[in-house]
């Protein structure tokens, strides 16, 4: 009202040609054509104030549909956690139709439906500056597929670009699998030069020294005992960081993420099996990494990989990092047990007695290393 009163009063004195009209849009911060219109239609209506007041007597031209709409609306009050930019997809993939988030919000917020999906927190407690400087590991798990008790995600992030690296599901949680997915993500994009992950015994040992549930021999130079991923990455220069235990809220960048593949890809999957749900994801992730507008960096994550500060790998051999190590005697009848299994080793080579490192890929193969190079590989049997 006080808007329509205030063009009121400079309307009239352009009327009365106290003023230019030119001066009056300036005065109204309209443009001078738009005046003119407004003084002509208060000249037709006598000079009343009401004419001012105007309101749209036709549908916009680009007006959604109403059943479009009212579809949008269903799917918030369906679910209230739901943000406008996943509505504006579950539309599109429905009806073809391409909705900006800011419409969705719009018409929510004419039905009334609108809320904030989540709250928005300032990102202050880890920032990288460059591409492939501080990767992040994640993992989650769920009920997702038939006849599956229990699957897992392992997904790793990088923290600049949110570009996710690498991800896979996988029928259990363990230190292998985890390796899995890390060799892939330094397959594909290089070294970085921090790991940040959780407060999980895969990463750090939370347990005493003597507890039994630990039998990993391998020290720093301080003396402290580490885990067989810890020692991996140390191989490679990757310098390990952890969150103090209860406090996780530290990695709530791969938290959101997570949120954002479950959401988008593990609650519309269509598979049913193990492998063709990692293919399915890998184009999943191919998509995210190419088109998916994050709000946080305001770009797509793929225009954020410079600067860049990922080491090459210079001919680095990661089977016989990213395994899990042991060492044996080799027997008299030249061979060697583990885990109640016997492995012959070719006699050529001759090392009765000796001590032999093993690379082991569980379900795989067994690396067999001894004075500095690898003598040969042996099928791992489970």
């Amino acid at each position: 009202m006080l808007e329509v009163l205030e063009r009121y009063r400079i309307l009239t004195l352009a009327m009365e040609r106290r003023m230019t009209q030119r001066e009056a849009a300036k005065e109204l911060n309209l443009s001078l054509s738009h005046t003119k219109r407004l003084v002509k239609r208060f000249k037709e209506a006598g000079g009343s104030y009401k004419s001012l007041a105007y309101r749209r007597t036709h549908p916009a031209s680009n007006r959604l549909p109403e059943n479009i709409r009212n579809k949008i609306i269903a799917l918030k009050r369906e679910n209230k956690e739901r943000s406008n930019p996943l509505i504006a997809e579950l539309v599109l993939s429905e009806f073809g139709v391409k909705v900006h988030p800011n419409t969705v919000r719009n018409i929510l917020l004419d039905s009334g439906d609108y809320s904030r999906s989540y709250r928005r927190k300032p990102l202050r407690c880890l920032e990288a500056g460059a591409f492939g400087q501080i990767v992040q590991v994640a993992t989650c798990s769920g009920s997702w597929l038939k006849d599956y008790r229990c699957i897992c995600l392992v997904l790793v992030m990088d923290d600049y670009s949110h570009t996710i690296l690498a991800a896979r599901f996988f029928d259990s949680n363990s230190t292998y699998d985890t390796m899995i997915v890390l060799k892939e993500a330094v397959e594909r994009y290089g070294i970085f030069l921090f790991l940040y992950g959780d407060n999980s015994s895969k990463f750090r040992l939370t347990r005493r020294e003597e507890s039994r549930f630990f039998c990993y021999n391998e020290r720093t130079s301080d003396g402290e005992v580490i885990t067989e991923l810890h020692r991996a990455l140390l191989e490679l220069g990757i310098t390990l960081m952890t969150h103090l235990p209860g406090n996780s809220r530290t990695k709530r960048k791969a938290k959101k993420l997570l949120r954002l593949v479950h959401e988008r890809f593990i609650l519309k999957h269509r598979a049913d099996n193990l492998n063709e749900l990692n293919l399915q994801l890998q184009r999943w992730i191919d998509w995210y990494n190419n088109h998916h507008f994050n709000r946080d960096i305001e770009c797509v994550p793929l225009s954020r990989h410079t600067p860049g500060a990922l080491k090459p790998l210079d001919g680095i051999n990661l089977d016989d990092i990213f395994c899990l190590k042991e060492e044996r005697k080799v027997g008299k009848d030249h061979s060697f047990s583990l885990n109640g299994v016997t492995y012959n080793i070719p006699e050529r080579y001759n090392i009765v007695a000796s001590k032999i490192k093993l690379h082991i890929h569980p379900g795989e193969k067994i690396r067999v290393w001894h004075g500095g190079q690898c003598l040969c590989e042996l099928p791992h049997v489970i």
